[in-house]
């Protein structure tokens, strides 16, 4: 979430909650764990390709900015007036 935050395309290991996360493809490229040599490749190829760095890097500020903390704020204040205008009396 912090490469994500900072715009920066991710590669990581497909593992927790990081392919809930990150697209793969999209915000970065994501590799089965235990296997470094997939992780080097993934590394390389966004080294050596500015252009699919550039969309990813795109991309990744965009979901960053989906997750962030104040994001995540006005999401649940709206949820809750949304909430409180169906009650009968509620503000």
């Amino acid at each position: 979430m912090e490469a994500l935050a900072l715009g920066l395309p991710v590669v990581s290991t497909a593992v927790g909650g990081v392919p809930e996360v990150v697209e793969h493809g999209r915000e970065g490229l994501l590799v089965p764990p235990g296997q470094p040599q997939a992780l080097a490749s993934a590394l390389v190829s966004l080294l050596t390709d500015d252009e699919r760095r550039r969309r990813m890097a795109d991309a990744a500020a965009r979901r960053g900015a989906a997750l962030s903390i104040d994001t995540a704020v006005r999401q649940t204040e709206a949820m809750y007036h949304e909430l409180a205008a169906a009650v009968p009396g509620g503000r």
